[in-house]
């Protein structure tokens, strides 16, 4: 019946939801060798330039023991400086493995360097969530 069906009115609960579920995901994993610096592992992913005034969510994860540095910018503004990736081992999970809930504008580029801090090399697995409006 007609009172069953969601309110799909502009800013309506359902709206916002619909909006909401239109984030755009970045993820992936990578091995850092020992006591080295990656390149920018967001470099050439599609929303490396936000597309829109968006909030961008970091997740990290590494390899149990630790030692795995982020370091996070928008647009050249430093969000994380050599912030220590939890050990969780697996693949990054919110909020548990939340580094940082941010914002950026349109056109500003993302850049994460991940620096393993150990005598060997880490795994270490990444999502960027980035969620326009």
């Amino acid at each position: 019946s007609a009172n069953d069906a969601p309110d799909t009115s502009p800013g309506s609960l359902h709206q916002q939801n619909v909006q909401k579920a239109q984030g755009m995901l970045i993820s992936s994993s990578i091995s850092v060798a020992a006591n080295a610096l990656s390149a920018n592992v967001l470099a050439g992913e599609q929303f490396e330039f936000l597309p829109a005034r968006s909030t961008v969510q970091v997740r990290v994860s590494s390899a149990a023991g630790g030692g795995q540095r982020v370091n996070f910018n928008i647009g050249g503004e430093q969000i994380l400086v050599d912030a220590l990736a939890p050990a969780t081992a697996r693949f990054p999970i919110a909020p548990d493995d939340t580094m940082v809930t941010t914002s950026g504008n349109k056109g500003e580029r993302l850049f994460m360097t991940l620096r393993n801090t150990t005598a060997g090399a880490i795994v270490t697995s990444y999502t960027v969530e980035v969620m326009p409006g």
